[in-house]
């Protein structure tokens, strides 16, 4: 698309390898430009594609591609979604909202970050009219990164707090008390908890976390956890009968170890811990670090209640993991989630305490850090954080597949 186009520019530019594009890569872009540009990503993307024209200077004759490039660079409405985008950005700032404007949204399919910096005029009502209408037909991805937004519209009461991620630390509006009307909060409801939209959307449960954490009406809240909750038993089923022991590393280093701008190893890590419980009854989540603890979980705790759980655990800083072996007991698999920055030798010690091969070990590295693969075959590496993987090791634990067949069966 052209925002991922105009990220690769700007890698591109600023790679050190040469100055500027060059020809090649020039041609390249603006061969993508003429073949895949559309009335819709013209108009969604029109800032970035204006840098892109500038760089890359394209030049075709095509009548088609010749409107978008006047309305890109001279805002000319040259084809029917920039008219229709007008005309809703229009009605929008006069407060008017009538069937035309409905439909005009509708059929082309305007999106809420299209028209927001036109809703200051507003009534009460037309906003209730326009934030229904958008947010029935937002695709999944869109609708959950929207609902913070939501909440805002309709807020009464915020406050100023602080937080912190990879960027550092930042202040931000946390809202209070919101007033969303029931017929925008129950169709959002419902469409947070189509399962089938989630997974049409390819969208990690991270992203789900991510806004979870900073949303303020319980209902949204209770309506992602309940996906959470289905995601895990669609890719978790396994057997009732079947022991499991699910250890969390907790150290410091899962908490300031981020595998993105906003996801420690630590988020990741208790919420699968907690899907995994969640799924299947028969697991005990234990926490280790310095020392070794099993987490008090409450079946009937969300997803998000139980990851807190873990996160809180106090078991201490360190990354000892040997202790695990002592906790074991019956149990056949063990699942150990860490960025394998540990202090001890840990599977040396395991091969010694697993002679018999009675037990098998799951080491599910978040972050690529010593991965490999052990000449053990009781001892099973994975990495990465996609939530592909629980479908990987609920194979792995039933013997369906061998672990080389179960990551072919992966599509990148």
């Amino acid at each position: 698309n052209p925002k991922m186009l105009h990220d690769f520019m700007e890698i591109a530019r600023k790679s050190g390898i040469r100055q500027g594009l060059g020809r090649n890569i020039k041609k390249v872009m603006n061969n993508w430009l003429v073949d895949n540009l559309n009335e819709y990503q013209v108009t969604r993307n029109k800032t970035k594609l204006k840098e892109i024209i500038r760089v890359t200077r394209p030049n075709n004759k095509d009548e088609v591609f010749q409107s978008y490039m006047r309305y890109i660079s001279r805002g000319e409405l040259t084809f029917p979604r920039a008219k229709a985008l007008k005309k809703v950005i229009n009605d929008l700032l006069n407060d008017e909202i009538t069937p035309d404007t409905i439909n005009l949204i509708n059929e082309y399919k305007i999106q809420l970050d299209e028209v927001k910096h036109s809703i200051v005029n507003l009534s009460k009502d037309n906003k209730k009219l326009l934030y229904g209408e958008i947010y029935k037909n937002l695709n999944y991805t869109a609708l959950i990164l929207n609902l913070v937004a939501l909440e805002r519209v309709f807020s009464t009461e915020t406050i100023e707090k602080e937080n912190s991620n990879w960027y550092g630390d930042f202040r931000y509006k946390k809202v209070v008390e919101t007033d969303i009307p029931d017929d925008i909060l129950y169709t959002v409801i419902n469409r947070i908890k189509d399962i089938e939209l989630y997974k049409k959307s390819n969208m990690l449960p991270f992203a789900l976390f991510n806004v979870y954490k900073q949303l303020s009406v319980p209902e949204f809240k209770q309506a992602i956890a309940d996906v959470l909750k289905i995601i895990a038993q669609d890719s978790f089923s396994i057997d009732k009968d079947t022991n499991i022991m699910v250890v969390i590393d907790t150290s410091s280093s899962m908490e300031y170890n981020y595998v993105s701008k906003t996801l420690s190893c630590m988020d990741i890590a208790t919420i699968f811990g907690a899907m995994i419980k969640k799924s299947h009854t028969n697991t005990n989540v234990y926490a280790v670090a310095t020392n070794i603890e099993k987490v008090p979980l409450k079946k009937q705790d969300d997803v998000f209640t139980m990851a807190d759980t873990i996160a809180g655990m106090c078991v201490g800083h360190g990354t000892y993991f040997e202790q695990i072996i002592q906790k074991c007991g019956d149990k056949k698999f063990i699942i150990l989630i860490t960025d394998s920055m540990q202090a001890d030798d840990f599977e040396k010690k395991w091969k010694k305490f697993n002679i018999k091969k009675e037990k098998r070990l799951i080491v599910w590295q978040l972050v690529n850090y010593e991965t490999k693969i052990s000449n053990d075959d009781s001892i099973i590496y994975l990495a990465g954080y996609s939530d592909k993987l629980l479908h990987v090791i609920k194979n792995l634990i039933e013997d369906k597949a061998s672990q080389i067949d179960e990551i072919k069966k992966i599509k990148i």
